[in-house]
């Protein structure tokens, strides 16, 4: 991640007191990403040591924010659209099917997963998306370093402005201001229209290309949500996972790096030589079978002969070490509500879904938390932003019908509901329950009668199948068949006869 600041327009576009809190905000943002990363991590040694010591860093807080990320998106959300009368039915499958086209095209579950990172780690991201005539439409998201916005004053969740800029790479960049290329993007609302400024520019500000400018996107809004992650009430700015784990990452790092020192002079334990020679001491040699000649110093004092010792620390703290390490690694699972489980931990719960659904409830809990804090009005949002404008701009014939958007949040565990849910299967083949019972409780936003018309049709059509498969079957019976089965039936009643 770029650490590139464009402080002189951040200024320009938000006033010097308002851009110079933004400008010291994205300097923390990037140290953020550094820690993230990992070299952010290393820290400062006291310089004058006889030993270079060790800096062992073990990157949890990347590993952790993935696992929550990958929890809570790996499985994108289903988006539904549910029409309010029934005669609609058909027009919202329609458009349902059509948004998850315009996902597919975007690579919406790569992009979801993405800007979860960023809005874990930055405190926020930006959901854009752009289109004109002629064009089809684009969902992207943008990290926190690379957007700058103001809200309307009495509503905090709707955009006045916000300004997209990042540097294009470039091989023939090598600080040189004039040499840099910085895409700018500005959408602002003019006169209740929202209006768009983008073009290529030099580090100076200035233009590289004729910038396209004044282009009236013909909305009433700015096609652009922030999500913030976490914080209060009016927050604009969030709060960021890494801040919250880099405490305890920090003394994970020292105390392990601590410890490898520690085993390291363990290793390599000082000798000690008492009354011996000088000249027998300075021949020691350090090696495998090596011979030591000791001699006596000759100015040794009551008789006594030299003597070479090994000093040991006779202190056994293995232990205490590696509880202190898995006390802070717990700390840091728990304060992103991730069980810390193993494989081997998990053996004797593996066919329960019921007890893997209780481990992973508080990491749910977690999830169902940031959906319901800005992602799930987020989506509902570009549902609704999409249809304006796909019908806007020619892209997509859309109806217009009464509709709302639901969002089912999909987790990466056998949970209560998949077991309650075969259950209740168990209990319609046994006919312990009703197939209307069923579908109205497990497909709430399906018609149920329709659903059970449905079903009888696709049996009728199966029996229909099955019975002109027989009848198919039974005409080619060879002819010679049905006098055998005659001559059959005439020697057995010549047998009875005979009998009687």
């Amino acid at each position: 991640m770029a650490d590139l600041i464009h402080e002189g327009w951040i200024k320009e576009e938000l006033g010097q007191l308002y851009g110079s809190r933004v400008v010291t905000e994205i300097e923390a943002i990037n140290k953020l990403y550094r820690i993230y990363e990992g070299p952010g991590q290393v820290w400062e040694t006291t310089e004058g040591l006889e030993y270079v010591p060790t800096k062992a860093v073990t990157n949890l807080i990347k590993k952790l924010i993935k696992a929550e990320v990958r929890f809570m998106a790996s499985r994108a959300p289903e988006i539904k659209i549910v029409a309010e009368n029934k005669a609609d039915v058909d027009k919202a499958k329609a458009l349902e099917t059509w948004i998850t086209g315009v996902l597919n095209s975007n690579s919406w579950q790569r992009k979801l997963i993405q800007a979860a990172r960023d809005c874990f780690i930055g405190k926020r991201v930006a959901l854009k998306i752009s289109g004109r005539e002629g064009k089809p439409l684009r969902i992207g998201f943008r990290p926190a370093q690379e957007f700058v916005f103001e809200v309307v004053e009495d509503d905090s969740e709707s955009l006045k402005k916000i300004v997209f800029f990042y540097q294009v790479m470039d091989e023939k960049d090598d600080g040189d201001k004039s040499k840099q290329k910085i895409w700018r993007q500005r959408y602002e609302i003019r006169d209740g229209k929202c209006i768009l400024d983008e073009g290529l520019y030099d580090g100076n500000g200035k233009p590289i290309d004729e910038p396209f400018k004044n282009f009236d996107t013909k909305l009433p809004f700015i096609p652009c949500r922030v999500i913030i992650n976490d914080g209060l009430t009016g927050d604009l700015e969030g709060e960021s996972d890494v801040e919250e784990l880099l405490d305890n990452q920090d003394d994970y790092n020292h105390t392990k790096s601590d410890d490898r020192d520690a085993l390291r002079f363990n290793m390599f334990p000082m000798t000690k030589v008492t009354d011996a020679s000088q000249d027998s001491v300075e021949a020691i040699k350090v090696s495998p079978g090596a011979l030591i000649d000791l001699q006596t110093d000759s100015s040794a004092r009551d008789g006594r002969q030299a003597n070479m010792d090994i000093l040991e620390a006779k202190f056994n703290y293995d232990q205490r070490v590696e509880n202190h390490l898995n006390r802070v690694k717990n700390d840091m699972y728990g304060i992103l509500s991730i069980p810390n489980v193993s494989l081997e931990q998990l053996k004797g719960m593996a066919q329960s879904g019921v007890a893997i659904s209780g481990i992973y409830r508080e990491l749910v809990a977690r999830c169902e938390e940031k959906w319901a804090e800005g992602w799930d009005d987020a989506l509902r949002w570009m549902v609704e932003t999409l249809v304006q404008m796909a019908r806007l701009y020619g892209v997509a014939e859309i109806p217009e019908f009464g509709y709302n958007i639901t969002i089912d949040h999909l987790y990466p565990i056998l949970g209560t509901d998949e077991t309650e849910r075969m259950n209740d299967l168990n209990e319609v083949g046994k006919q312990a329950r009703s197939r209307l019972s069923y579908v109205t409780k497990w497909q709430k936003d399906a018609d149920a009668q329709g659903e059970l018309k449905q079903i009888r049709l696709e049996q009728s059509l199966l029996e229909d199948a099955y019975a002109g498969a027989v009848d198919a079957e039974l005409e080619t019976v060879t002819p010679d068949a049905a006098p055998i089965e005659e001559d059959t039936q005439a020697e057995t009643a010549m047998d009875v006869n005979t009998d009687g």
